[in-house]
């Protein structure tokens, strides 16, 4: 079967489409008209009916093409899913994961550790879209969040502490708080992670020295789900 052939198959069988299915037999049928047309001599018809077949092979592309494209209905999850991070695809029926800290440790990232071999784990991973997003059945719902509660961002050294409260690592250096200070020559000036510990740090406000867990991987912009 030709590709035009089974362009205009795909094309019929899309419901959405059934405006376009008339207009396919109409070029179908007229096949036998153009072979008459071809033995009269007669060029305005075959112009007439060649221009309609490269009329219906653009609109056939141009539908199949857009076809590929993902197209989300995300509302709020509510109930339907793991956490209020995660939103809710209301035509595929599915749960779009939002959680920043497991979709960082699926991507592979460094600065995030999460239990691997968890069933939920196993399930995101094969669900995996080409658009790099996740994705799971309400029905899922508790396996995934029982997931998500093993994830735990690691942080620069030993001496650093997580706080869940504000998403950030508590530096405990001691060498890095004196050099924060203005003190000491123990560091390397103009870094990523310096410049990040002091952005945080002023945005918190209470005296301390904060970063985001993200810069502990090298301090590569925050994975977060690609914006639908």
């Amino acid at each position: 079967m030709s590709t035009f052939s089974r362009a205009m198959q795909e094309l019929a069988a899309r419901p959405e489409l059934a405006c376009f299915e008339r207009a396919i037999h109409r070029t179908m049928s007229g096949v036998e008209e153009f072979i008459r047309a071809l033995q009269r001599g007669n060029v305005s018809s075959c112009l007439t009916f060649v221009g309609g077949v490269i009329l219906v092979i653009v609109l056939a592309q141009i539908f199949l093409r857009d076809d590929k494209v993902s197209i989300y209905h995300l509302v709020p999850s509510g109930s339907l899913c793991a956490t209020q991070d995660d939103m809710y695809d209301d035509t595929k029926r599915l749960c779009q994961m939002g959680n920043k800290y497991a979709y960082a440790f699926l991507l592979k990232h460094d600065w995030v550790l999460c239990a691997p071999n968890m069933p939920a784990a196993k399930l995101l991973r094969s669900t995996e879209d080409g658009y790099g997003n996740f994705w799971y059945r309400s029905s899922d719902r508790e396996e995934v969040r029982r997931f998500y509660k093993t994830c735990v961002p690691t942080c620069g050294g030993e001496a650093d502490t997580f706080h869940s409260s504000r998403g950030a690592c508590l530096v405990g250096n001691d060498l890095a708080r004196v050099w924060l200070q203005g003190s000491g020559q123990h560091c390397q000036q103009g870094t990523a992670g310096g410049a990040g510990i002091l952005r945080e740090s002023a945005a918190v406000g209470d005296g301390n020295y904060w970063y985001k867990p993200e810069l502990a991987g090298g301090g590569g912009g925050p994975a977060t789900p690609p914006p639908s």
